[in-house]
């Protein structure tokens, strides 16, 4: 039996040990790299970012820290949605890479003095990757006029409370003043439990682009729910 070469050797040796991604000189896999330039290329202004201690569990956070952002200060009311789509462009560029990491931190240095900070973890992400698809129908059927289709997705208690016409004109209102929708920029979520309520709800976010004047769309989804029709508890043209 012929020896194996040693270059062979050394690559059975790492597969073996489950090596880590490789690093470029900064100390961050491509992966990590592609992350935050996303991060970047979306927010602009200036980024210093980092890895946490390891938490309990043994997982690193990923803490980006946030300063002179136009898009965030010229709404500044909108920080805490800005800072969850942070997160999401990290969890939706970092790969296979996700099981070394517990989360992410978001810290938003504003012109005001104040700098909120925020975290969210891979398992809530999670949730949210699992929503998307409601949010992309959602979108699509609004850009075909498929109101019937929309009504659809409402969960049956929202659904016993809100007219099918009602759906129908408030939607073909801004179809009609705003212009057609032509595409969407996902903005941010949030998770939140209603007074009264033992359910916890999923707030998705967004611009609509039309061929008139964009609007916001909000819609809050059951992330429990396991189909998409029945899912969707609100819809409204707002943030």
């Amino acid at each position: 039996m012929k020896k194996i070469t040693s270059s062979l050797a050394s690559l059975f040796l790492l597969l073996a040990c489950g090596q880590n991604p490789p690093t470029g000189k900064d100390g961050w896999t491509a992966n990590e790299t592609r992350a935050v330039e996303a991060i970047k290329t979306t927010y602009g202004g200036k980024a210093v970012y980092s890895k946490t201690a390891p938490t309990e569990g043994g997982k690193n956070f990923f803490h980006i820290e946030l300063s002179e952002s136009k898009t965030i200060e010229d709404q500044i009311d909108l920080t805490g949605m800005f800072a969850s789509h942070v997160a999401w462009l990290f969890y939706e560029n970092i790969g296979d890479e996700k099981s070394q990491y517990g989360g992410v931190e978001v810290t938003v240095k504003l012109s005001t003095g104040e700098s909120p900070a925020f975290q969210y973890r891979f398992d809530e992400l999670e949730k949210v990757k699992n929503a998307m698809p409601v949010l992309e129908k959602t979108v699509a059927l609004l850009k075909t006029f498929d109101y019937d289709g929309l009504y659809a997705l409402l969960a049956p208690e929202r659904a016993a409370t809100l007219p099918k016409e009602s759906l129908v004109t408030d939607c073909s209102s801004y179809d009609k003043n705003n212009g057609k929708v032509t595409d969407f920029q996902f903005q941010g979520f949030g998770f939140f439990m209603p007074s009264g309520s033992q359910k916890e709800f999923l707030h998705l976010a967004g611009k609509l682009k039309r061929t008139g004047y964009d609007t916001p769309l909000s819609i809050f989804v059951d992330p429990a729910s396991p189909k998409m029709e029945g899912s969707v508890q609100y819809i409204n043209f707002d943030y």
